[in-house]
C-alpha cells in the first residue's frame, strides 16, 4: 500500500456530500469512490509529505478507476471544494516532467452539504 493510500485525507478532507453548480448531489466516499460527478467515479488525494518534491499545487487523482485517472489541483475555501486543471510553469527536460505547477482553469466547484 502506498503511503497516500492510508485514507486519512479521504476521511478528513474529502469524504461527504457536496452540491455542484447545477444543484446536483455529489458524494465523495471514504473509500475513494465518487457518485454523481459525470464519469468520474474514483479519487485519490496526494499527500504533500509523500511527494518527492513540492510542485506548488495540492493534487488529486480523479477518473473512472484507479488505473484510469488524471491529476488535478484542488483548494478548499471553508465549505467549498475547488477542482482545477494544472498548468506547468517550469518543465524539467532532463526528468521529463513538470518541476513547478500552478492551478489552471476551474473544472468543478462543489459546496459541502451539512448533514
Amino acid at each position: 500500500m502506498e503511503k497516500y493510500e492510508w485514507g486519512i485525507l479521504d476521511e478528513i478532507l474529502f469524504g461527504g456530500k457536496y452540491q455542484d453548480q447545477d444543484g446536483k448531489e455529489v458524494v465523495f466516499g471514504f473509500d475513494g469512490h465518487i457518485k454523481g460527478l459525470d464519469t468520474v467515479t474514483y479519487y485519490q488525494p496526494h499527500a504533500d509529505y509523500t511527494e518527492e518534491q513540492d510542485l506548488g499545487v495540492d493534487r488529486i487523482s480523479m477518473g473512472r478507476s484507479k488505473e484510469n485517472v488524471d491529476v488535478y489541483g484542488f483548494q478548499f475555501d471553508k465549505d467549498t471544494l475547488f477542482n482545477y486543471r494544472i498548468d506547468c510553469l517550469q518543465y524539467d527536460s532532463i526528468a521529463h516532467q513538470c518541476g513547478l505547477e500552478k492551478l489552471g482553469g476551474l473544472r468543478w466547484k462543489l459546496q459541502r452539504i451539512q448533514e
